[in-house]
């Protein structure tokens, strides 16, 4: 199996999250497997233009899911964390990305399908790996990862 590119696209505010179902013709409980980021942007929006990187100063969560749009639109102990430190009961600057591994990356493959195990296992190396590069470059974890 090769390594997969990682990389998020853009960010987007949480309060505009939107279901997977509203987006592609698929079950509910279809969902991919991933890598996410969150961020505080304060005061403001981030540039349009700017890629979503976990080496951003503002980058406050970084996180791998079997359920990556499930987990981005429902995060409850990110979102009351956040509440709690931040004072933005409304999370008008919160943002998250994700990466979406592509295809061979489902929920389904992820559980199911031969070699899951494989791919569960990247998909922690890979958290820890960006919580790592974080880390060494600011010396400290993102405010809402706890280990």
């Amino acid at each position: 199996m090769n390594e997969p590119l990682v990389a998020f696209p853009q960010w987007t505010p949480w309060s505009k999250r939107p279901r997977l179902s509203d987006c592609l013709d698929v079950p509910d409980d279809f969902d991919f497997g991933g890598l996410y980021l969150f961020a505080r942007f304060f005061p403001g929006a981030p540039a349009a233009n700017l890629e979503a990187s976990h080496l951003s100063p503002e980058v406050i969560y970084i996180g791998m899911s079997k359920r990556l749009t499930g987990r981005t639109q429902n995060h409850e102990k990110i979102a009351r964390s956040y509440k709690t430190q931040f004072d933005d009961q409304k999370c008008q600057s919160l943002y998250y990305a994700h990466c979406d591994l592509g295809p061979g990356w489902s929920s389904w493959d992820l559980s199911h399908r031969e070699g899951a195990s494989v791919k569960r296992a990247y998909l922690q190396y890979a958290e820890r790996k960006l919580i790592w590069e974080y880390a060494r470059k600011f010396n400290r974890l993102p405010l809402l990862n706890k280990t």
